[in-house]
């Protein structure tokens, strides 16, 4: 099936396509991913993270996990998939510090895996949202923002048992559903208010779509569909993978958007944008619309037109003349018109293509005589109080027929104006009439002939200012309307975010609907850095790169996570991190910014600077002959890694030498009652940098290591080796890690950093032979004490 601008245009041709909507924003997926990226780097700060996580996941079976100061980064989204039917998006959350915990209930329970999270080998939290589940909201400010609170499918990526993973995931679970309902929200972007309320979306639904070369559901190309639901209008119908909804970018040329708009509501809001300057601020209209969706009519519901005060004055000989004598007289007053009402007079209507406007204005204006004198003397300065506020009246009906051609412009087809006939004053010197007259002329025959002459005076003389104002209303509308400046204008505010980025549409097309061909971009004034989101170590330099090349950029530096003396300096574009003595952590994120002085613009890069230049995942973990242990492993350098098992004779195995993830093969089953602990060096290739993991094979031994009594504040752990639950009389020793043992209480070393302690029991017994078993503990010992408490029954002191 063809996809060209052509095919779009031909298919838009047959009938309206909106089905409902006021408009559909269709934007290549990819491109939006990687501009929502920019956007999330330009936002990026310390108050949209959330405080450091703990707590423990539910217990389910034999397994329970502990997570200690769990940091995470911003949310970002991406829409996963291209599928009508079922479309989804990911928020994702990078577990940036803090520790893991894991449990495991083999009798008693006891510590089997410690995981020390850092950027460089953090899990990622997910939350998979079904769009169907997830309707997306305009607040009042513009914010564009999809409600979260129906979704909950989280994920961690800890390489684990599923089981565990299960359970972490539940936890954070737990917490997303406790937060209150307005922060389960998420921004996508921001909508520029614009000048025609009619514009304005109210809400909308998303989903996605695959592009005519792949096949539905598919991770490749596709697009991201945004139905926008318009102030005063009803949802539309969401169009599925069955339906006839074509795919809207065209295939050639550099296309990444394409934007529909109701032509109805464009011919509407563009009527509406001429009269706007008339229109007071508080003007609403309804909008009525058939059973297929299209726009039907649109009525005033309140609103007003309001004009100015006007003075008027008149001097000279009176029109009327009392026995042939012409009174010279000078009168001033003042004309108040009162405000056009709009309710059941302003009223727009479409007849198949055409949209008819019919406007009745009524307006009516009172004088009021400020001053009046006469050159006979006999008026006072208090006479001209007698008069009453007159009114006038100069009831008008406009109409007028629109259609737009493909062009864009609002051709006039049909304009007519009813108004009163013009007044004719009598001819000068007309002698006052008889009812007025008497026998002479006196102050009560000049009061009456004056109040005569400003009968008609009046009435000429506000017709000049009520002819104009039915001109003001004319003038606007009584011409074609050029309504393609507004559709490009309304396609850029339709998704825009603070990065800059918009939807930029420069071909526009006008069948049934109107439709907008264009890309996703940032503004031409933009620019981008790259890297987006690197991760050095201290002291390290970074080269940050512009694209397009940007001469006379100003550049800083901005520390928004961690706590350091200095977060670093930037010069024409390189970033030199501060030295790991400057850094209280692990970690800092510092924002480098490049601005254009001479448009405003800036482009940010997310700096991440990490005092351990290469970490590993697990730390220590327990497991049993022929398991397999999922290893991790990733360096600031971004290097080649090597791994290798310690010793002259391993006995289990390696997946590989060389790469990010890996895995360990336990020994193969025997009877033997030792325990095996082995030791993977990971080595940064470049750095010459190492690390190492400690990986213990349980023994088919029967004796366990039990945990009775500890003491947070001593930081002690009194341990006791049992064979059928009676004590053995054991001897102890610190296979890995740092403390000591007296007899069976362990002391840990206040002064080391380390994050784990191996200890071990040992029972001679013969003829029986050897007793013995492994306790891991997490260090240091205070930090743990929500997991000691399931470990150990007696537990003192205050933690810290």
């Amino acid at each position: 099936m063809s996809n060209s601008k052509a095919a779009i245009v031909q298919w838009m041709r047959v009938k309206h396509r909106l089905s409902g909507w006021g408009s559909i924003a269709v934007m290549d997926r990819a491109k939006l991913n990687q501009l929502l990226s920019q956007e999330y780097i330009s936002r990026f700060g310390g108050n949209g993270m959330l405080p450091p996580i703990n707590g423990d996941a539910s217990l389910v079976g034999n397994y329970k996990v502990y997570l200690q100061n769990f940091i995470l980064d911003r949310p970002r989204l991406s829409f996963e998939n291209a599928d009508l039917n079922s479309s989804k998006a990911r928020l994702r959350m990078t577990v940036i510090g803090g520790n893991q915990v894991n449990l495991e209930r083999r009798g008693d329970w006891y510590i089997y895996r410690i995981d020390w999270v850092d950027p460089l080998v953090g899990p990622q939290l997910s939350l998979e949202l079904d769009l169907n589940d997830v309707p997306g909201n305009v607040a009042e400010d513009g914010a564009v923002f999809l409600d979260l609170q129906r979704s909950d499918d989280f994920q961690l990526s800890f390489p684990d048992h599923n089981q565990i993973q299960q359970l972490s995931a539940d936890f954070f679970k737990r917490k997303f559903q406790a937060l209150e309902p307005a922060q389960r929200v998420w921004q996508l972007g921001q909508i520029i208010p614009g000048s025609e309320p009619l514009l304005e979306p109210a809400s909308f639904r998303l989903r996605t779509q695959s592009a005519p070369t792949a096949e539905v559901g598919e991770q490749g190309d596709g697009a991201v569909l945004a139905f926008v639901r318009m102030h005063g209008s009803h949802e539309g119908n969401l169009p599925g993978n069955e339906s006839d909804f074509k795919y809207l970018i065209p295939s050639e040329g550099n296309y990444s958007a394409t934007v529909l708009f109701d032509k109805q509501r464009l011919m509407v809001a563009t009527l509406l944008q001429a009269l706007r300057p008339l229109l007071s601020d508080d003007s609403v209209f309804a909008v009525t619309h058939d059973e297929q969706g299209q726009m039907e009519s649109v009525r005033a519901i309140s609103g007003h037109i309001s004009f100015e005060r006007k003075e008027f004055s008149r001097y000279g000989a009176s029109f009327f003349a009392i026995e042939g004598q012409r009174i010279n007289y000078e009168v001033h007053w003042g004309l108040t018109i009162d405000p056009i009402v709009l309710k059941d007079n302003f009223s727009i209507s479409f007849i198949g293509e055409r949209m008819e406007f019919k406007f009745v204005l009524n307006p009516v204006g009172f004088t009021e005589v400020l001053s009046l004198r006469d050159d006979l003397g006999f008026l006072d300065e208090d006479d001209f109080r007698q008069f009453d506020d007159m009114p006038v009246t100069y009831p008008s009906e406009l109409a007028a027929v629109y259609q737009m051609n493909e062009s864009g412009v609002m051709e006039l087809l049909d304009f007519s104006l009813t108004r009163p006939a013009e007044p004719q004053p009598p001819e000068e010197g007309t002698e006052i009439p008889a009812s007025l007259a008497t026998s002479a002329i006196n102050r009560d025959l000049v009061l009456k002939l004056i109040f005569l002459e400003m009968l008609i005076v009046t009435y000429l003389a506000v017709r000049d200012p009520l002819t104009s104002l039915v001109q003001l209303v004319i003038r606007p509308i009584q011409r074609n309307l050029q309504a393609d400046m507004l559709v490009e204008q309304t396609a850029r505010e339709t998704l825009r975010t603070k990065f800059g980025g918009a939807i930029i549409a420069d071909d526009v097309v006008m069948p049934k609907d109107i439709a907008c061909f264009g890309s996703i971009a940032p503004r031409l004034t933009t620019f981008e850095l790259s890297p987006l989101e690197p991760i050095i170590s201290a002291r390290a330099t970074q080269p940050l790169t512009v694209t397009p090349l940007t001469p006379g950029l100003n550049w800083c530096a901005e520390l928004v996570w961690g706590q350091s003396s200095s977060p670093g300096t930037v010069i024409d574009g390189l970033f030199q991190a501060p030295p790991v003595s400057a850094i209280d952590g692990d970690f800092i994120r510092v924002k480098v910014t490049a601005t254009d002085p001479q448009t405003g613009f800036a482009a940010s890069a997310l700096i991440t600077v990490v005092t351990n230049v290469l970490s590993v995942s697990p730390l220590v973990e327990l497991c049993d002959a022929e398991d397999r242990v999922p290893l991790s492993a990733a360096g600031a350098s971004g290097a080649d890694l090597e791994w290798r098992i310690l010793g002259d004779t391993p006995e289990g195995r390696l997946a590989s030498i060389t790469a990010s993830h890996n895995t360990y093969f336990a020994r193969p089953d025997s009877s033997t009652s030792e325990h095996l602990i082995e030791r993977i060096e990971v080595c940064d290739k470049e750095t010459g940098q190492t690390r190492q993991i400690c990986i213990v094979t349980r023994s088919r031994s029967g004796a366990s290591v039990v945990l009775q009594a500890m003491d947070l504040a001593k930081g002690t752990a009194q341990l006791q080796l049992q064979l059928n639950a009676s004590d053995l009389e054991a001897d102890w020793t610190v296979l890995a890690g740092p403390g000591r043992m007296e007899q069976n209480l362990y002391h840990a070393d206040p002064a080391s950093a380390e994050r784990f302690a191996i200890v071990e029991g040992r029972f001679e017994f013969p003829p029986f032979g050897v007793f013995t078993n492994v306790i891991v503990l997490a260090l240091p010992l205070f930090d743990h004490d929500q997991a000691y408490r399931t470990l150990c029954a007696e537990v003192t002191g205050v933690a810290g």
